[in-house]
């Protein structure tokens, strides 16, 4: 990695020299010169104010602390997180551009982890919490040393350099691989899912069940930086109130803490959110399965829904991707396939039959998915698919806080966790995702 390094800061500077002796031209002639110079002008000032945003880790760890609290009081997350306390070491997830993206810490309680909690890595994110849920499914370690053997079996002619935990297709994880051959100096890189181990290509999804890597920091345009640095800034604002008021009554919120503490703690939120919090989700357990294959999101998740409606029901995730005519672990399914599935018969639980929702519709993105849609569905205890960056989840619950900022429930079959994450539209009543199918 630090060879890496050294090389890019080294092109760089000589780049930026080279630019520096450039003589004057026309306007004319110098349109693509001056271009050039603009954009990498511009991503050396992007890069600056990204670096200048990034949050410490003990930052990090007193605002999981404080929003596992206000999860507690408003519902997110059930009783037995009380008394439970965020392991201060959390695993640096990074953007595939090399900049920490996320930290996420364990939630344990009597010293087994029982939750997890991501929180922003930077600023300019905006809100803090990025995701609250299950215990993570995948051990780091063991991740990365095995995308290193699959790295050095797929590159006999190159070494690792080096290796890191990034979020390659948000919210997807995987290990990015640098690799470098001694020989002829060439530099690759490579990214593995984290479950899997998918060598993933570096472009965005189009189409869900395609699988892709992007920058997520690099997808937030400039100018909503201030306006989302603004926003973590009042939320660091209220995490520190609270902390203060507990610290006033003599609480560590980093130890652990009776019943009695977390009711002081929880007061304190309630005192400093002004507004109302809703909250609403499928009652009871709902289902989780892993899917197998990075492309067989639709699948995993007409598993789930499947299991909600039929909880006998004995069918597999490859009898419904077979019925979905998903050819291959390569493929996902064509939208009137998959919601073809939900049409279908149930025809007794066989293999080839469907869910017996004779009424349920899909669209991209017309008419466009609302908070107030999402709310009415699982009101009413309808689960719903919805897709993002090409990945299909089941989504089971939504909430609200006084800010506006709104939060959905997944049964995510990439992971087999349940977990809660923020709505890609902070603002207003569209939720921004960019599919989504009504199962009824």
């Amino acid at each position: 990695m630090t060879q890496l390094k050294t090389t890019s800061v080294v092109l760089l500077l000589l780049l930026l020299a080279g630019m520096a002796i450039v003589p004057y031209v026309s306007a004319e002639e110098g349109n693509e010169e001056r271009g050039d110079t603009e954009v990498l002008e511009k991503l050396i000032d992007t890069n600056d104010i990204i670096d200048k945003n990034t949050i410490t880790t003990d930052t990090a760890h007193k605002h999981a602390t404080v929003m596992m609290a206000e999860s507690l009081v408003n519902g997110r997350v059930n009783d037995d997180w009380h008394g439970a306390i965020i392991n201060s070491e959390p695993l640096v997830i990074n953007d595939i551009n090399g900049k920490a993206l996320f930290y996420q810490f364990s939630v344990e309680k009597d010293s087994k982890p029982i939750g997890l909690i991501k929180i922003s890595a930077n600023k300019i994110l905006g809100i803090s919490l990025q995701e609250i849920g299950d215990p993570s499914t995948f051990d780091p370690q063991q991740i990365t040393l095995k995308a290193i053997s699959i790295a050095t079996k797929d590159y006999p002619e190159f070494t690792v350099s080096s290796s890191e935990i990034v979020c390659y297709n948000y919210p997807s994880i995987g290990v990015k691989i640098y690799l470098v051959n001694s020989n002829t100096r060439e530099h690759k890189t490579v990214i593995y899912d984290a479950y899997d181990y998918s060598d993933v290509a570096f472009k965005k999804p189009t189409k869900e069940g395609e699988s892709g890597a992007w920058s997520y920091l690099n997808e937030i345009p400039v100018s909503a930086y201030n306006e989302r640095r603004d926003k973590w800034l009042n939320s660091d604002a209220y995490v520190n109130t609270v902390v203060e008021t507990a610290s006033g009554k003599g609480i560590d919120i980093n130890r652990p803490r009776t019943i009695e503490q977390d009711q002081i703690i929880q007061n304190a939120i309630t005192a400093a959110q002004k507004g109302v919090f809703e909250v609403g989700e499928i009652p009871g357990s709902f289902p989780t399965a892993y899917q197998g294959y990075t492309q067989w999101c639709q699948a995993g998740t007409a598993l789930v829904i499947t299991k909600f409606y039929k909880p006998d029901c004995l069918r597999t995730i490859n009898d419904i991707r077979l019925k979905m005519n998903i050819p291959n672990e390569q493929s996902g399914a064509d939208y009137t396939d998959e919601i073809n599935y939900y049409k279908a018969s149930y025809a007794g639980g066989a293999a080839n039959g469907g869910l017996d929702k004779f009424y349920s519709w899909w669209s991209m993105t017309q008419p466009p998915l609302t908070y107030t849609k999402v709310k009415q569905e699982i009101s009413a205890g309808r689960p719903m698919k919805i897709g993002q960056n090409g990945h299909a989840r089941a989504c089971i619950g939504f909430s609200k806080n006084p800010d506006g900022d709104k939060y959905f429930k997944f049964s995510d079959t990439g992971d087999a966790r349940i977990k809660w994450l923020p709505s890609p539209t902070l603002y207003s009543d569209a939720t921004g995702y960019e599919s989504y199918a009504v199962i009824q």
